[in-house]
């Protein structure tokens, strides 16, 4: 992220490499409900914006959701 104290160059350089994470380093929901279930110890910064952490929630519950189906159907598969 650019500051007011960057030289040109620099600004231009950072924006080089956000492009370029952008492009080729694409933070996706899986890995913020990855982060979620990171359980070290963190500081008081959260890596995650309020939006993502929101949406990672949700796809974790979903995902929850759709094991506990899939373990059930199994349980009826084997018990027939």
């Amino acid at each position: 992220m650019p500051v007011a104290s960057d030289s040109e160059i620099i600004r231009q350089l950072k924006g080089h490499l956000s492009s370029q994470l952008e492009k080729y380093f694409h933070v996706r929901d899986l890995h913020y409900m990855a982060t979620l279930l990171d359980l070290r110890p963190k500081d008081q910064s959260d890596p995650m914006p309020a939006g993502c952490r929101k949406s990672a929630v949700a796809s974790l519950q979903q995902m929850m959701a759709d094991i506990s189906n899939e373990v059930l159907k199994l349980k009826i598969a084997f018990t027939n």
